[in-house]
């Protein structure tokens, strides 16, 4: 695997030159992959829709209390009122035997010029016979008092707010994910509603032709395959509604997608 930076992009690609992925690290409200490619070059994300500009591929952002970072515009009170935002203060790529990544630095901030964290991430990928397998680590540390992460607007509309749709999320592509799409538990075919809240097992969501899987995690799965497909893992736990992160106070992170071929 191999990684290089030109004109705001960290590229990626495998040993043969064919492209797997691309990540835009500067350009507009927050960093992004775009194209997230099959070992046969299939690009399984979104590009951003009309009515979801926000949707920008595969992302990690967040909704707090008094700022959100997630959906790029202003909400009705009582929601945060002010637009979040990450700027790039640093990337580095690196290169690690047949693993190729980056490092990055990012401060989030709101339209006031509010530092609200300091990130710190590192993204990498290797090769499997059948999958590309990307590991996301982050790191971020509260800047300011009263940072209080919230469900987010809409999730308090979907499911009764039991699971956030925000944290690493990606929405995925029309062309080979529909809402008959199948999703998987630790091998096993369920539905998307025994797949909400999943917590510490292997979660598959198998297209036409592709299949993209979030290895066990921590974090409580969000999928979505009604008038699109969409799956997140969020930092909040499913039983709380807000997560106050004092100032100085880290969270940690990490999270390894699989995007294969059927």
């Amino acid at each position: 695997m191999n990684a290089r930076i030109i004109n705001d992009i960290v590229e990626f690609t495998g040993d043969d030159g064919h492209l797997c992925a691309t990540y835009h690290y500067n350009d507009g409200p927050k960093s992004f992959f775009r194209g997230l490619f099959t070992p046969r070059g299939r690009d399984v994300v979104a590009f951003p829709p009309p009515d979801h500009p926000h949707h920008r591929g595969l992302q990690y952002a967040l909704c707090a209390k008094d700022v959100n970072f997630w959906e790029e515009k202003p909400g009705p009170p009582p929601l945060p009122a002010l637009v979040g935002r990450q700027h790039n203060q640093s990337i580095e790529r690196f290169q690690r035997g047949d693993e190729a990544g980056f490092s990055q630095v990012l401060i989030w901030c709101d339209d006031v010029k509010k530092d609200t964290f300091h990130e710190t991430r590192t993204v990498s990928v290797q090769k499997t016979p059948s999958a590309y397998v990307w590991t996301w680590e982050t790191r971020l540390t509260a800047l300011r008092e009263g940072v209080v992460l919230i469900k987010g607007p809409w999730a308090a509309r979907i499911f009764d707010g039991s699971v956030a749709y925000y944290g690493l999320g990606l929405r995925l592509n029309s062309a080979f994910f529909t809402e008959k799409s199948q999703v998987f538990v630790n091998g096993k075919l369920t539905s998307v509603d025994e797949a909400l809240g999943q917590v510490g097992q292997p979660v598959a969501l198998q297209g036409a032709g592709v299949q993209v899987m979030f290895e066990p995690s921590r974090n409580p799965l969000y999928i979505n395959l009604q008038d699109f497909v969409f799956m997140s893992l969020s930092p909040l736990p499913t039983t709380v509604d807000e997560r106050p992160v004092p100032k100085g106070e880290t969270i940690d992170e990490r999270y390894v997608i699989a995007v294969s071929d059927l």
